[in-house]
């Protein structure tokens, strides 16, 4: 399974992006984020947008654009700091740290 995420805003509108192929990643890497993964039901979630004009600090904050690949099966979720899960939080902040 590949996955990409891709970072963009703060404060310097900074763009940042990266690919984690599972099958590069130890075993128990693979299963935590294939676990994140149908945990917070990736595959049915849909883009969460919110209205950030209406939100304090709204400048800062972190657009994610996140691109599942496996097998045949392909989505891509679009969120941001201001909108978005708990369970999809755990697995940008799980992505984030993986070093391959």
């Amino acid at each position: 399974m590949k996955i990409n995420l891709e970072r963009s805003g703060g404060i310097l509108g900074s763009v940042s992006s990266r690919v984690i192929d599972t099958d590069k990643l130890t075993k128990s890497q693979a299963i935590e984020l294939k676990e994140l993964l149908t945990h917070s039901e990736f595959f049915k979630l849909s883009s969460l947008k919110s209205n950030s004009a209406n939100q304090k600090g709204a400048a800062d904050y972190y657009t994610y654009n996140i691109t599942v690949e496996d097998g045949e099966k392909k989505h891509s979720v679009t969120c941001s700091d201001l909108a978005m899960t708990k369970e999809l939080r755990q697995l940008i902040s799980s992505l984030s740290k993986v070093k391959e």
